[in-house]
């Protein structure tokens, strides 16, 4: 090193992040089941990128990994006359786990295992990711089980079949060794349906990106000619090849069910301890309980004018009949470019920009500027200006709207103003009391921050309990006939 005058070319490692991950892997107090259904599961290091894969995913989601390893062909019917005991044993991992990863593989050994595998899941609405094989399992399982294709098979393992929704689609290089396998980075091109409410799992998993690269390794895929026949039938071909031929993803809307998602593809290659395989994290998401937190935050909505804002603009549209526009969304990005903007022109004559006045006078100026558009088909303002908070009160985030909205009642008067706070009541399960300290603490940061609600909207799985509403109410310092109870 410093012969080749290197010793100054080399900073001592950042760690912080690797750090940090690694507390939080030590601090894990949840866990999540997966059972891993496979011909080699015996020697496990065989499916070492999965696991790898597995780990990622739950780490991001914070949870514990146990992995179930089942054998495939234990699953079977002929293995219930063979051993009896194992059969059953099989069956009874494969229901405790909150989800389930059928990875690839060669030969026929174990496939009808892994179809049952891929019946018990879509059956049950339990989480399902099929690789390679797995999505061909998949594929089959439904030919015969909603198709009603009973010979219904791969060309791999049954010739003859009429059916043969999976055939030999090789890649054709005779210069190569294994020059019949389709190997290596592909494209996959994701592909919408026409009804937007009907978005795809991979479009949430893989983002805005229509077009991605992932490794393949197979000579294998489904059968163009079945493939408008199975999709009417239900199972989705999300993702295909850049000339529609190949196949590529596979999947269930999931108004049928939670997670059914299978690619041709391995997805496993790409995965990092930081940044997760997409198709494993929405397993471990799903499998978790939080699929649908992780979807509503990947929601846009988009506007008349363009603009896009989160479902809760478009909820207001539908429920009370308005139109909005990309202007009744504020962010605090769109606040600051604002004040950015006025500062570029002089409008502070040269005055170092403050958080207050500066920021939180742009805010109210834009609720005063969007409170004048007419919503309903009219010319006429609204009589009304319904303002919503986004985050929770407390949050870094929101602090600097609170302040503007402090300010705001003064502005308006405050005959003119009322504050509305949404809260949730948990119930708490050991004892089934209806707890109201999440509540006392959230009026306590509003009062805190200068704001006093006029009403509390206690949302709960059942009708809020007089002396419940009467202990908010003291509390609060909010008249009882102002807390008002929205329940499941």
């Amino acid at each position: 090193m410093s012969r080749l005058q290197l010793m100054n070319r080399f900073r001592e490692p950042d760690l912080v992040q690797w750090s940090a991950m690694a507390h939080r892997v030590d601090n894990f107090t949840q866990m999540c089941r997966i059972a891993l259904v496979g011909k080699y599961t015996g020697l496990q290091d065989s499916y070492l990128s999965v696991i790898k894969a597995l780990k990622h995913a739950t780490m991001k989601c914070d949870r514990d990994l146990t992995i179930e390893w089942i054998e495939a062909s234990d699953l079977e019917p002929e293995s219930k006359d063979k051993d009896e005991e194992r059969y059953d044993a099989a069956w009874a991992k494969l229901r405790s786990c909150d989800g389930i990863v059928v990875p690839g593989g060669f030969g026929d050994r174990g496939v009808d295992g892994k179809v049952l595998t891929a019946k018990y899941a879509r059956e049950n609405k339990i989480p399902y990711l099929g690789i390679c094989l797995g999505m061909q399992v998949a594929v089959i399982e439904y030919a015969r089980n909603v198709l009603e294709w009973k010979d219904a098979n791969s060309e791999e393992f049954d010739s003859q079949t009429p059916h043969k929704v999976v055939v030999f689609m090789p890649e054709i290089n005779p210069e190569v060794m294994g020059g019949t396998m389709r190997c290596g980075a592909r494209q996959t091109i994701l592909h919408e349906k026409e009804d937007p409410t009907k978005r795809s799992l991979a479009s949430y998993l893989y983002g805005k990106d229509q077009r991605i690269m992932e490794r393949h390794r197979h000579r294998y895929e489904v059968n163009p000619e079945f493939v408008s026949t199975i999709r009417d039938a239900g199972l989705n071909f999300v993702g295909t090849d850049d000339k529609a031929v190949r196949m590529q993803i596979v999947e269930l809307d999931r108004d049928v069910h939670p997670f059914y998602f299978a690619s041709q593809y391995h997805p496993e290659f790409k995965s990092h301890p930081n940044n997760p395989s997409p198709p494993f994290y929405g397993l471990i998401l799903a499998a978790s309980g939080q699929l649908d937190g992780y979807i509503a935050e990947c929601e846009v909505f988009v506007l008349d004018d363009g603009g896009e804002g989160d479902l809760d603009l478009g909820n207001y549209e539908r429920f009370l009949d308005v139109t909005l526009t990309r202007d009744h969304n504020i962010t605090t990005g769109k606040v600051y470019q604002e004040v950015l903007q006025k500062e570029r022109r002089g409008d502070y004559l040269g005055k170092t920009v403050q958080v207050v006045p500066h920021v939180t006078d742009a805010i109210q100026d834009w609720i005063e500027r969007v409170a004048q558009i007419p919503v309903d088909g009219s010319d006429q303002p609204a009589d009304v200006c319904l303002i919503e908070v986004g985050g929770t009160v407390g949050d870094i985030e929101s602090m600097i709207f609170l302040e503007a909205l402090r300010q705001f009642q003064f502005r308006v008067g405050v005959e003119n103003f009322c504050l509305v706070h949404v809260s949730l009541v948990p119930v708490l399960g050991s004892v089934g009391e209806q707890k109201t300290k999440p509540t006392q603490h959230a009026i306590k940061e509003l009062r805190s921050a200068g704001l006093t609600p006029d009403v509390i909207i206690c949302r709960a799985t059942s009708e809020l309990e007089p002396s419940t509403k009467s202990k908010i109410g003291m509390f609060c310092q909010v008249s009882g006939n102002h807390v008002l109870s929205v329940h499941d």
